[in-house]
């Protein structure tokens, strides 16, 4: 195994959602988005974590990924995020994944998937409230809805929306997010008369954490789960991710010496260089580039140079004792210091989610179990 590797720290994310389950309405239920490989940290892993400490019910990208989760014996709810792609639908509906639908022809599609497959399929209405993604609004809703009544096959499930700006700390951004509870509540009394066992649900991370009175029936949590909330919270969240590697070599550069492609770092004077064995191929962004730092030793150390395809370079001057073979943490805790995945992504112009998403397939993983 190579000594650049990403721990995954089941136990953080069992403690996150534990956590979470305490912080909402105990009526709603918690449905844990593991979609994109659960951000990084391990679609069937995290699932099964989240599902023995609090969640209910899952919630996925792509058909794909459902299945991934139905093969590993997984048998909870599980809720397709994305558009409906006709040529996957015959396995959602043997599969008993809820599928989101948007228009009149998802449902007329579900309906045909579902008689091919001799089952009846469910599906999940979502309604777009100002995110202008994905979602049925106005009056296309009342259309919608009629399709899913007349449907002898086709099982309304839940009704969804989706918030644009709750993690937002402007005046605008509340009264953004507010208008979104309301005319999702709004749009919702009719669906609720039509099916009056659907569930409805619109938090994220950000709005489970910011705005209580946005619960409804379920919660959906994604980055909360895996340590990154994107509000300021008291909940007492752990991030589950470490990505570290060990120095392969260092050495000693006067004054005016260059390090690194395009000669963009130039020594001041007599400088430690630490070279690591970690680069862009690995996911780890080039943006960090003269920007980002690394923690040696429990100190950090910038870096210094251009993020290479497979390796990259620090100042370690400031740390006389570090030696070839230390370990190096790119992200997360090491002694008394931490790099957090906000802090990583504001060094290279991006977001947690992105860099929990980054490592590439090359980057080894080490899961720890939840106990």
């Amino acid at each position: 195994m190579r000594s650049t590797r990403l721990t995954i720290d089941m136990r953080a994310i069992a403690h996150n959602a534990r956590a979470l389950r305490g912080a909402v309405r105990e009526s709603a239920r918690l449905m844990a988005v593991v979609k994109a490989n659960a951000y990084g940290h391990g679609d069937i892993a995290t699932a099964k974590t989240a599902l023995a400490n609090g969640c209910d019910c899952l919630a996925v990208a792509f058909a794909q990924e459902g299945a991934l989760l139905r093969d590993a014996g997984i048998s909870a709810p599980i809720l397709i995020l994305g558009t409906p792609e006709p040529e996957t639908l015959r396995d959602v509906v043997e599969l008993d994944l809820q599928q989101t639908a948007f228009l009149p022809e998802h449902i007329r599609m579900l309906e045909d998937a579902a008689s091919r497959a001799g089952k009846r399929a469910s599906v999940h209405i979502k309604i777009d409230t100002g995110m202008s993604r994905i979602g049925v609004a106005g009056g296309a809703l009342d259309e919608l809805a009629r399709a899913a009544l007349d449907s002898r096959l086709v099982c309304v499930k839940g009704a969804y929306t989706h918030f644009a700006a709750a993690d937002g700390d402007g005046a605008d951004d509340e009264a953004f997010t507010r208008d979104q509870i309301d005319a999702f509540q709004k749009a919702a009394l009719p669906l609720r008369r039509m099916f009056p066992h659907i569930m409805l649900h619109a938090s994220n991370s950000a709005a489970a954490l910011r705005y209580p009175e946005a619960a409804f029936d379920c919660v959906r949590v994604g980055i909360a789960l895996y340590g990154a909330p994107p509000v300021s919270t008291a909940v007492p969240l752990r991030q589950a991710m470490r990505w570290s590697t060990r120095a392969s070599y260092i050495k000693e550069i006067g004054g005016g010496a260059c390090v690194g492609y395009g000669r963009t770092f130039r020594a001041s004077g007599r400088t430690r260089v630490m070279t690591l064995p970690v680069g862009y191929a690995d996911g780890y962004h080039r943006a960090l580039s003269n920007r980002g730092f690394v923690l040696i030793r429990g100190r950090r150390a910038p870096l210094v140079g251009r993020v290479c395809m497979d390796q990259c370079m620090a100042d370690i001057t400031e740390i006389p004792e570090a030696e070839i073979g230390d370990e190096v943490v790119l992200l997360g805790a090491q002694r008394e210091d931490a790099i957090g995945a906000d802090e990583l992504g504001a060094w290279a112009g991006t977001i947690s989610y992105e860099i929990f998403c980054a490592p590439s397939e090359r980057v080894p993983r080490v899961v720890i179990p939840d106990a």
